[in-house]
Protein backbone atom coordinates (compact mmCIF):
# COMPACT_ATOMS: atom_id res chain seq x y z
CA UNK A 1 0.00 0.00 0.00
CA UNK A 2 1.43 3.31 -1.09
CA UNK A 3 -0.07 6.51 0.33
CA UNK A 4 -0.42 9.03 -2.50
CA UNK A 5 -2.97 11.41 -1.03
CA UNK A 6 -4.19 12.68 2.34
CA UNK A 7 -7.78 13.57 3.20
CA UNK A 8 -8.16 15.52 6.43
CA UNK A 9 -11.28 16.15 8.41
CA UNK A 10 -11.47 19.76 9.62
CA UNK A 11 -13.11 20.10 13.02
CA UNK A 12 -11.16 18.49 15.89
CA UNK A 13 -8.57 17.23 13.40
CA UNK A 14 -6.89 20.29 11.87
CA UNK A 15 -7.28 22.05 15.20
CA UNK A 16 -7.58 20.39 18.64
CA UNK A 17 -10.87 19.54 20.28
CA UNK A 18 -9.66 21.47 23.32
CA UNK A 19 -10.04 24.73 21.35
CA UNK A 20 -13.72 24.86 22.23
CA UNK A 21 -14.85 25.61 18.67
CA UNK A 22 -16.53 22.25 18.15
CA UNK A 23 -18.21 22.58 21.55
CA UNK A 24 -19.58 25.97 20.48
CA UNK A 25 -20.82 24.46 17.22
CA UNK A 26 -22.51 21.63 19.15
CA UNK A 27 -24.21 24.14 21.49
CA UNK A 28 -25.41 26.19 18.53
CA UNK A 29 -26.64 23.07 16.76
CA UNK A 30 -28.60 21.99 19.83
CA UNK A 31 -30.11 25.48 20.15
CA UNK A 32 -31.04 25.41 16.46
CA UNK A 33 -32.78 22.04 16.76
CA UNK A 34 -34.60 23.15 19.92
CA UNK A 35 -35.80 26.37 18.29
CA UNK A 36 -36.73 24.75 14.99
CA UNK A 37 -38.72 21.94 16.60
CA UNK A 38 -39.95 23.88 19.63
CA UNK A 39 -38.53 21.37 22.12
CA UNK A 40 -36.45 21.73 25.29
CA UNK A 41 -32.68 21.92 24.96
CA UNK A 42 -32.04 18.52 26.58
CA UNK A 43 -34.45 16.82 24.16
CA UNK A 44 -32.84 18.66 21.26
CA UNK A 45 -29.39 17.49 22.36
CA UNK A 46 -30.50 13.84 22.39
CA UNK A 47 -32.30 14.19 19.07
CA UNK A 48 -29.31 15.91 17.46
CA UNK A 49 -27.10 12.98 18.45
CA UNK A 50 -29.67 10.47 17.20
CA UNK A 51 -29.80 12.28 13.87
CA UNK A 52 -26.00 12.29 13.61
CA UNK A 53 -25.80 8.58 14.44
CA UNK A 54 -28.64 7.62 12.07
CA UNK A 55 -28.05 10.02 9.18
CA UNK A 56 -24.39 11.04 9.53
CA UNK A 57 -25.25 14.67 10.24
CA UNK A 58 -27.79 16.58 12.28
CA UNK A 59 -28.73 18.52 9.16
CA UNK A 60 -29.52 15.37 7.18
CA UNK A 61 -31.68 14.17 10.06
CA UNK A 62 -33.59 17.46 10.10
CA UNK A 63 -34.10 17.27 6.34
CA UNK A 64 -35.14 13.61 6.36
CA UNK A 65 -37.29 13.57 9.48
CA UNK A 66 -38.78 17.06 9.71
CA UNK A 67 -38.78 18.31 6.13
CA UNK A 68 -36.37 21.13 7.02
CA UNK A 69 -35.41 22.91 3.82
CA UNK A 70 -33.18 25.87 4.71
CA UNK A 71 -29.65 24.52 5.09
CA UNK A 72 -28.12 27.95 4.54
CA UNK A 73 -29.85 29.26 7.67
CA UNK A 74 -28.59 26.22 9.55
CA UNK A 75 -25.00 26.83 8.38
CA UNK A 76 -25.13 30.51 9.33
CA UNK A 77 -26.58 29.94 12.78
CA UNK A 78 -24.45 26.93 13.69
CA UNK A 79 -20.94 27.96 12.53
CA UNK A 80 -19.47 31.00 14.31
CA UNK A 81 -17.63 33.57 12.25
CA UNK A 82 -15.18 34.46 15.01
CA UNK A 83 -13.06 31.31 14.90
CA UNK A 84 -10.13 33.32 16.27
CA UNK A 85 -11.92 33.41 19.64
CA UNK A 86 -11.57 29.63 19.88
CA UNK A 87 -8.55 28.43 17.94
CA UNK A 88 -4.95 29.27 18.74
CA UNK A 89 -2.55 29.50 15.86
CA UNK A 90 0.13 26.84 15.79
CA UNK A 91 3.24 28.32 14.18
CA UNK A 92 4.53 24.86 13.26
CA UNK A 93 1.37 23.64 11.55
CA UNK A 94 1.98 25.23 8.16
CA UNK A 95 5.58 24.07 7.97
CA UNK A 96 4.58 20.55 9.07
CA UNK A 97 1.87 20.34 6.40
CA UNK A 98 4.22 21.82 3.77
CA UNK A 99 6.84 19.18 4.55
CA UNK A 100 4.37 16.43 3.64
CA UNK A 101 5.14 16.15 -0.06
CA UNK A 102 1.89 14.54 -1.17
CA UNK A 103 -1.35 16.25 -2.10
CA UNK A 104 -3.90 16.99 0.59
CA UNK A 105 -7.55 18.01 0.77
CA UNK A 106 -10.14 18.73 3.43
CA UNK A 107 -13.25 16.53 3.71
CA UNK A 108 -15.72 18.07 6.15
CA UNK A 109 -19.39 17.94 7.07
CA UNK A 110 -19.17 21.69 7.64
CA UNK A 111 -19.92 24.27 4.95
CA UNK A 112 -17.04 25.57 2.85
CA UNK A 113 -17.17 29.05 4.36
CA UNK A 114 -16.53 27.62 7.84
CA UNK A 115 -13.62 25.54 6.54
CA UNK A 116 -12.18 28.56 4.74
CA UNK A 117 -12.45 30.73 7.87
CA UNK A 118 -10.57 28.14 9.91
CA UNK A 119 -7.93 27.43 7.27
CA UNK A 120 -7.38 31.12 6.50
CA UNK A 121 -7.08 32.00 10.17
CA UNK A 122 -4.52 29.21 10.66
CA UNK A 123 -2.68 30.33 7.51
CA UNK A 124 -2.86 26.89 5.89
CA UNK A 125 -5.56 27.14 3.22
CA UNK A 126 -2.98 26.93 0.44
CA UNK A 127 -1.75 23.58 1.84
CA UNK A 128 -4.91 21.92 0.50
CA UNK A 129 -6.00 21.29 -3.08
CA UNK A 130 -9.72 21.02 -2.36
CA UNK A 131 -12.28 21.60 0.34
CA UNK A 132 -14.96 18.94 0.00
CA UNK A 133 -17.75 20.34 2.16
CA UNK A 134 -21.30 19.27 3.02
CA UNK A 135 -22.66 20.83 -0.18
CA UNK A 136 -20.27 18.82 -2.36
CA UNK A 137 -22.52 15.75 -2.11
CA UNK A 138 -25.91 17.49 -1.97
CA UNK A 139 -25.88 17.77 1.85
CA UNK A 140 -25.14 14.06 2.30
CA UNK A 141 -21.90 14.15 4.22
CA UNK A 142 -19.79 11.59 5.96
CA UNK A 143 -20.36 8.67 6.31
CA UNK A 144 -22.33 8.47 3.03
CA UNK A 145 -20.56 5.92 0.83
CA UNK A 146 -21.26 7.90 -2.35
CA UNK A 147 -19.45 10.91 -0.87
CA UNK A 148 -16.20 8.97 -0.64
CA UNK A 149 -16.63 7.66 -4.19
CA UNK A 150 -17.22 11.18 -5.47
CA UNK A 151 -14.16 12.55 -3.65
CA UNK A 152 -11.97 9.74 -5.00
CA UNK A 153 -13.22 10.49 -8.50
CA UNK A 154 -12.27 14.17 -8.21
CA UNK A 155 -8.80 13.49 -6.80
CA UNK A 156 -8.24 10.60 -9.20
CA UNK A 157 -7.02 8.13 -6.59
CA UNK A 158 -7.90 4.61 -5.47
CA UNK A 159 -9.03 4.26 -1.85
CA UNK A 160 -6.07 2.07 -0.95
CA UNK A 161 -3.74 4.95 -1.88
CA UNK A 162 -5.52 7.57 0.23
CA UNK A 163 -5.10 8.08 3.94
CA UNK A 164 -8.24 9.56 5.48
CA UNK A 165 -7.76 11.23 8.86
CA UNK A 166 -10.88 11.91 10.95
CA UNK A 167 -11.67 12.04 14.67
CA UNK A 168 -15.01 10.23 14.35
CA UNK A 169 -14.74 6.48 13.83
CA UNK A 170 -18.14 6.06 12.14
CA UNK A 171 -16.91 8.39 9.37
CA UNK A 172 -13.85 6.22 8.77
CA UNK A 173 -15.64 2.86 8.48
CA UNK A 174 -17.11 3.26 4.96
CA UNK A 175 -13.80 4.51 3.63
CA UNK A 176 -12.02 1.53 5.19
CA UNK A 177 -14.52 -0.86 3.58
CA UNK A 178 -13.60 0.65 0.20
CA UNK A 179 -10.05 -0.50 0.62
Amino acid sequence: MKIEYLLFDLDNTIYPKSSGLSIEIAHRMTAFVAKHLGIPSESAKKLRRQYRDSFGTTLQGLVSKTGFNNPERFFTEVHPENVENYIKRDPGLKSMLSEIRISKSILTNSPCEHAERVLNYLGIKNCFEHIFDIRFNNLKGKPAFELYEKVLSVIGKKPENVLFIDDIEMYLRPFKKMG
